[in-house]
C-alpha cells in the first residue's frame, strides 16, 4: 500500500513540475482598462497579452522561453478610445531559445510587428507597441544579450504600397546591445542601432513606397562594431565605427524610372574610425576614416588591408566617384555630390596605400568631365572637384609613381586634356584644370627612391602634356 502511495505521489509531483516548467496562456482585455503583472520562474513559458478598443485599435505583446535557468518579466497593457498600448520588460538567463514580440494594428488596419529571437543565450529586453488614430509604432530595446544567434526584425505595412522593414542578424555574439523602431504615421521612419562584440553580422533597413525604395545595408565579417541606420521617406543615413574583420556598407535610393543614388564602402580588417553615409533622391555624401590592422577573432583570422568606396547618382545626368586601394594602411575620405541645376562632385582623400585608383566624373548626354589618378604606392593626398563647366584635380605626397588626367569631352568628340606622369619621389604640388575651352596644369616634383610594401620604385620621370582639339 505504501509503495502505491509513493508511486501516486511521484506521478503527482511530475505533473506539477511539468505544469510549472512550461505554460501557455493568453490575457485579453478590452476598452477602458489597464492591466499589469510581474511573472518570474524557471524552465519554459509561453504567454500572449492582448488589448483592443472600440475603435478597432489593438496591441499585443508575447513571450516564448524554452528551458531557461531563470526568467522574469513585467507587462503592461492599456486601451481607451484614443489608443492601445502594450509594453513588455524581460530578463532571461541561459535559455535554449527566447522569442519575444509585439504586434499592433490601428483603426485604418495598418499592421506593425516587431520581434527578437535568441538561441542559447541571455537577454535583458523591453518592447512597446502603440496603435492609435495617428498611426502605429513599435520599438524594442536589447539592453544586453549574448548567444549563438541573435535576430531582430521590425516590419510595418501601410496605405499606398508603403512598407517599412529592418532586420538584424548576428552570430556568435559575446555582447550585444540594440534598438529598433518602426513607425508609420506622424513620424514615418525606421531605425536600427547596434553595439556588438560579434561574429558575422548583417543589418538591413529599408522603406519601400510604390516604386521607390530607400535601403541601407551593413555586412560586417566580425569584430567590435557600432552601427546606426535611419531612413525616412526622403533620405537614408548610415553610420558605423569599430574594429572589424572586414565590412561592406551600402546606402541606396532607387526609383522605377531608373533614377538611382548609391553610396558604397568596403574595407578589410582594421580600425574603422568613422563611416558616415547619406543619400537622398538628388544628392549624397559620405565620410570615412579607416586604418588597416590584422584582426584575429573567434570566427577566423582576417589579414587583408584594402579599401573600395564611392557614390553614383544616375538620372538625366550621371555623377560618379570611385576609389580602389590595395594594401591600404590608412584612408580618409570626404565626399559630396549634388544633382540639381548645377551638378557638383567634390572628393578629398588622404592615404597611405599600395596601388590606388581614384576617378570622378559628371556626364550629361554626350558631354563628359572626368578626373583620374593612378598612384603606384605611397603617402598621398588627392582632391577632385567637378561641375558642369570645368574639372579640377590637385595632389601631393611621397609616391612610387603616378599618372593624373583631367579631361572634358563634348558631343563632337573634341577633348581638352591635361595629363601628367611622374616617377618615384616627392610630389610637391600638382594641379590640373580642364574646361570646355581650355586645359592647363602645374607640377613640381623631386625625384627620390621610394620603397613600399608592394615593391621598390626607383624611376626618375616627369612627363606632362596638354591636348586641345
Amino acid at each position: 500500500m505504501r509503495a502505491r502511495n509513493w508511486i501516486l505521489l511521484i506521478v503527482l509531483l511530475t505533473i506539477i513540475i511539468a505544469v510549472s516548467s512550461e505554460s501557455s496562456d493568453s490575457t485579453t482585455i478590452s476598452n477602458g482598462t489597464i492591466h499589469s503583472e510581474k511573472v518570474s520562474g524557471t524552465g519554459s513559458i509561453k504567454k500572449d497579452y492582448y488589448v483592443f478598443n472600440k475603435a478597432n485599435d489593438s496591441a499585443k505583446v508575447s513571450v516564448d522561453i524554452k528551458n531557461s535557468t531563470y526568467y522574469e518579466y513585467k507587462y503592461w497593457i492599456y486601451s481607451d478610445e484614443i489608443q492601445c498600448i502594450a509594453d513588455l520588460d524581460l530578463v532571461v538567463g541561459h535559455a535554449e531559445s527566447i522569442k519575444c514580440s509585439g504586434y499592433a494594428k490601428n483603426r485604418s488596419n495598418i499592421p506593425m510587428d516587431i520581434n527578437t529571437v535568441i538561441n542559447n543565450g541571455n537577454l535583458t529586453y523591453n518592447n512597446s507597441v502603440v496603435a492609435s488614430i495617428h498611426g502605429v509604432q513599435a520599438s524594442q530595446n536589447i539592453t544586453n544579450a549574448s548567444g549563438d544567434n541573435i535576430n531582430g526584425v521590425g516590419t510595418a505595412t501601410g496605405d499606398n504600397n508603403l512598407k517599412l522593414v529592418n532586420i538584424i542578424a548576428a552570430n556568435s555574439s559575446e555582447g550585444f546591445k540594440g534598438t529598433q523602431m518602426v513607425s508609420i504615421g506622424v513620424n514615418t521612419s525606421t531605425l536600427a542601432r547596434i553595439d556588438a562584440v560579434t561574429g558575422p553580422l548583417k543589418v538591413s533597413s529599408y522603406i519601400r513606397k510604390g516604386d521607390r525604395k530607400l535601403n541601407t545595408t551593413a555586412d560586417v565579417a566580425a569584430g567590435v562594431v557600432s552601427i546606426k541606420q535611419l531612413i525616412n521617406p526622403f533620405e537614408a543615413l548610415q553610420n558605423s565605427k569599430g574594429v572589424i574583420g572586414g565590412v561592406n556598407f551600402d546606402t541606396v535610393i532607387e526609383n522605377a524610372n531608373g533614377d538611382k543614388t548609391d553610396v558604397h564602402t568596403s574595407a578589410g580588417s582594421g580600425n574603422l574610425a568613422n563611416l558616415s553615409q547619406r543619400a537622398s533622391g538628388k544628392d549624397t555624401d559620405y565620410t570615412m576614416e579607416y586604418e588597416y590592422m590584422p584582426v584575429s577573432y573567434s570566427t577566423g583570422v582576417y589579414d587583408v588591408g584594402y579599401f573600395e568606396g564611392g557614390s553614383d547618382i544616375l538620372s538625366n545626368k550621371s555623377l560618379a566617384s570611385k576609389v580602389i586601394s590595395q594594401n591600404c594602411e590608412h584612408m580618409k575620405i570626404i565626399h559630396t555630390a549634388y544633382l540639381n541645376d548645377d551638378p557638383l562632385i567634390n572628393t578629398s582623400l588622404n592615404a597611405i596605400t599600395g596601388s590606388l585608383k581614384f576617378e570622378s566624373y559628371i556626364g550629361a548626354g554626350d558631354h563628359r568631365l572626368n578626373t583620374t589618378a593612378n598612384v603606384a604606392a605611397g603617402l598621398v593626398s588627392v582632391d577632385q572637384l567637378i561641375n558642369l563647366t570645368e574639372a579640377h584635380q590637385i595632389s601631393k605626397g611621397v609616391i612610387g609613381g603616378a599618372k593624373f588626367e583631367t579631361t572634358t569631352t563634348n558631343p563632337d568628340g573634341k577633348k581638352k586634356d591635361a595629363y601628367t606622369t611622374i616617377g618615384s619621389g616627392n610630389l610637391i604640388n600638382l594641379s590640373q584644370l580642364a574646361s570646355w575651352t581650355d586645359a592647363r596644369y602645374h607640377v613640381e616634383y623631386g625625384y627620390m627612391p621610394v620603397s613600399y610594401q608592394t615593391g621598390t620604385y626607383d624611376t626618375n620621370l616627369n612627363s606632362s602634356k596638354v591636348e586641345r582639339n
